[in-house]
């Protein structure tokens, strides 16, 4: 089994009493960790490129995260603070998610331990969501010819707008 991650995952400075759990994908990778099996393989994500980010995202909206020109109204929506940490971790987190999709086709288990940012749509970030690497993920093994459809199974209590 082959677990994409990044200590960047959790190490995002986020204010004092900030609503999101970050801490969480720290926590599931120790709880992994103390089961002590052999199987599990923990990989490092590389970065998602901004041609993959392009694929469900506008080129503007891209340019202005990664340039640090968004709107106070976006930056607001999209539910964390600006920062160049930030936007490491956002590069990371949906690189983790390409690479765990790929991998699947060879591992019988695979997956991200950050990921599942359904509420990004194609030209703004909302609900802690910046960029929908479901979205980037399947459109990537689309584009590379490693599979005809994707289906993504969403199966949060809310609907993940942005995938919709």
């Amino acid at each position: 089994m082959q677990l994409y991650y990044h200590p960047l995952y959790s190490d995002l400075i986020l204010p004092e009493r900030h609503r999101f759990p970050i801490q969480k994908y720290k926590l599931l990778k120790t709880e992994i960790e103390n089961l002590g099996v052999s199987a599990i393989h923990f990989k490092d994500p590389k970065k998602v490129t901004a041609s993959q980010l392009a694929l469900c995202h506008s080129q503007r909206y891209i340019d202005d995260f990664l340039n640090g020109t968004l709107s106070d109204k976006a930056i607001k929506k999209m539910g964390f603070p600006y920062s160049q940490q930030l936007v490491e971790r956002t590069l990371l987190s949906i690189g983790g998610s390409i690479q765990a999709a790929e991998a699947a086709f060879s591992h019988d288990l695979t997956f991200n331990l950050s990921g599942g940012y359904h509420h990004a749509y194609s030209d703004f970030g909302s609900g802690f969501c910046i960029f929908n690497d479901l979205a980037i993920a399947a459109a990537h093994l689309i584009n590379t010819e490693q599979a005809d459809t994707v289906l993504i199974f969403d199966c949060d209590v809310h609907q993940g707008d942005g995938t919709a």
